[in-house]
Parts: C-alpha cells; sequence; structure tokens
C-alpha cells in the first residue's frame, strides 16, 4: 500500500509542479516513464523542464538531426564535451532521433 501512496504523491507533486509552471501545456507524453524512473530510483520528486527547441535561433538554421549534427561538430573540444555530457546524463529512457545521431558519431565515445 505504501508504494502505491508513494507513486501518487510523486505523481501529484508533477502535476503540480506541471499546473504551477505551465497552465496551458499539453499533458507530457513522456510522464509515465519519468514517473517509472523516479520510482526505480526511490526519488521524492522530478522536474522535468518540458522546454520548446531553440536550435534554429541558435544555430541560425532549420532543425534537423543533420542540421544538429553538423552544428556539434562545429563547437570547441570543450563545447563537444558538454554536448556528449548533455547526452549520456539523460536517462536511459529519453531516446531521441537526436541522441541516436550523437551517439554514432565517431568524436562522441
Amino acid at each position: 500500500m505504501r508504494q502505491l501512496g508513494d507513486q501518487q504523491a510523486l505523481t501529484e507533486r508533477i502535476v503540480t509542479f506541471k499546473k504551477q509552471t505551465t497552465p496551458h501545456a499539453e499533458p507530457c507524453q513522456t510522464e509515465g516513464s519519468i514517473l517509472a524512473w523516479a520510482k526505480e530510483r526511490k526519488l521524492d520528486a522530478v522536474v522535468w523542464t518540458a522546454l520548446t527547441s531553440n536550435f534554429e535561433k541558435e544555430a541560425k538554421k532549420p532543425f534537423s538531426i543533420d542540421a544538429v549534427a553538423a552544428y556539434v561538430k562545429t563547437l570547441s573540444p570543450a563545447g563537444k564535451a558538454k554536448a556528449a555530457e548533455y547526452v549520456w546524463r539523460a536517462p536511459e529512457f529519453v531516446q531521441t532521433a537526436v541522441r541516436l545521431a550523437l551517439q554514432q558519431e565517431p568524436w562522441f565515445s
């Protein structure tokens, strides 16, 4: 019974956080995965920002997988290291086309 209560409490915290910060936002498609990930790690709360992309603004090009890979290649070694760290630190269930493309780059590993 405690597990169910813990999961409900975590769900309520996430929903409350979403309502407070983005009252107009659509339900998060990955919410179930986030809850499972948090439960597995026995976390009390999770902050998931669900930020919109700023790629076009920063790179001055339309977003595409190839454009992201090309952009990351232009970064300094320190910038590439930060990009790789960002990908490595993302929870395993966060599988995106960008993540897959970057992980296949020779400089990534």
